[in-house]
């Protein structure tokens, strides 16, 4: 990890600045330390700590500078750092510099993107990476999120939904909230001709795992149709269907679309 992290992105030209003692405890101290990462100025301070009891002397404390993964969030994921699985609720210690994190057995999932953290990012093979920089700053976090990948596979089958639901001319809608489809209303089969409405029409999806199933993706987002069809008795009739959350389930091998009812 730390020979691919160093190809990555190299650290040269360290330096350290300023070591500041605790004047409240003895055997601790700060370092300022500054480098080039990827060419670039970077600054970071690290613990130092005194072991008086044997004779190593002041030493680098690392234990605030790891990398976990919390079974709460990544529990049955099989996260890999630079291609080398790390077991979840396990702090990998990580020397500054840049690191790639995936999901290999489910490639949909990725980070969230936040400071420190850049999620869409190709590896040499070609696949998504998170790309985390440590040592992480105070405001960031390693959070579940949606690789590129995912994002693009959710969005296509969402949309190859609508487009079955809205070119349907049957009353029942799966992608319409229960009790709300054309049907509802007393439309007959063949009859029902629907379109987006232009409220609606802007789709621009932004799913999140689905908390203890990471298999699926949600978005939480309001998509509806307006119809105009024939009902009960011959009457012309029209309305307006609203559909329920799109979710997608990649745990079948291919990502199937659901629509989660909204009450």
């Amino acid at each position: 990890m730390l020979a691919a992290a160093q190809d990555r992105a190299p650290i040269d030209e360290i330096t350290v600045a300023s070591v500041d003692f605790d004047p409240d405890y003895r055997f601790h101290a700060t370092a300022d330390v500054t480098y080039l990462l990827r060419g670039e100025d970077t600054t970071t301070t690290v613990d130092l700590w005194n072991h008086a009891s044997s004779d190593d002397g002041w030493s680098v404390r690392l234990d605030s500078r790891s990398m976990m993964f919390p079974s709460t969030m990544f529990e049955g994921l099989r996260p890999t750092v630079y291609g080398e699985p790390v077991d979840v609720d396990s702090r990998v210690l990580a020397f500054p510099g840049e690191y790639e994190v995936s999901f290999p057995d489910s490639p949909h999932l990725s980070l969230v993107t936040m400071p420190g953290i850049t999620a869409g990012t190709s590896s040499e093979d070609g696949s998504d990476v998170a790309v985390v920089t440590f040592p992480l700053g105070d405001d960031a976090y390693i959070d579940l999120g949606v690789s590129a990948s995912g994002q693009a596979a959710f969005t296509e089958a969402v949309m190859a939904s609508i487009d079955a639901c809205v070119s349907s001319a049957n009353g029942d809608s799966e992608c319409a909230r229960a009790g709300g489809s054309a049907a509802h209303d007393g439309a007959v089969d063949g009859t029902v001709a629907r379109h987006l409405d232009e409220e609606f029409s802007d789709l621009d999806f932004e799913p999140r795992p689905v908390m203890g199933d990471q298999d699926r993706l949600r978005e939480i987002t309001t998509v509806g149709a307006e119809y105009e069809a024939t009902c009960d008795g011959g009457v012309e009739c029209s309305g307006m269907e609203f559909f329920g959350y799109p979710i997608v389930d990649f745990g079948t091998g291919s990502a199937r679309v659901t629509w989660e009812s909204i009450d």
